[in-house]
């Protein structure tokens, strides 16, 4: 081997050496989920649901999402106490279409 395959083979095994990155999204990407939902809130849309169109990702990872934002304090804290009416729920009570 010359000097530079000795080079390019110790420069090969320091990169593969180093342990890979975190997996999962960054502050960035927590950060656009805020802003989608925050446009629909203010549309008087579903938020969760619009973040789950935008990224093109199930309901259950949009909430995910939220959820992580509001930790990072991307959004505001969720209005407890306020019942999200389902269809089935609403068949329930008797109040259906």
């Amino acid at each position: 081997m010359d000097q530079d395959e000795i080079a390019w083979a110790e420069r090969f095994a320091e990169q593969w050496s180093k342990p890979p990155p975190p997996r999962g999204y960054g502050p960035g990407h927590f950060a656009d989920v805020a802003a989608v939902w925050r446009e629909a809130q203010q549309q008087s849309s579903t938020p969760t649901r619009a973040v789950q169109e935008r990224f093109k990702v199930s309901y259950s990872t949009a909430a995910h999402w939220v959820v992580r934002a509001r930790k990072m304090g991307l959004l505001p804290p969720s209005a407890k106490g306020t019942p999200k009416v389902t269809k089935k729920a609403a068949k329930k009570k008797g109040r259906s279409r």
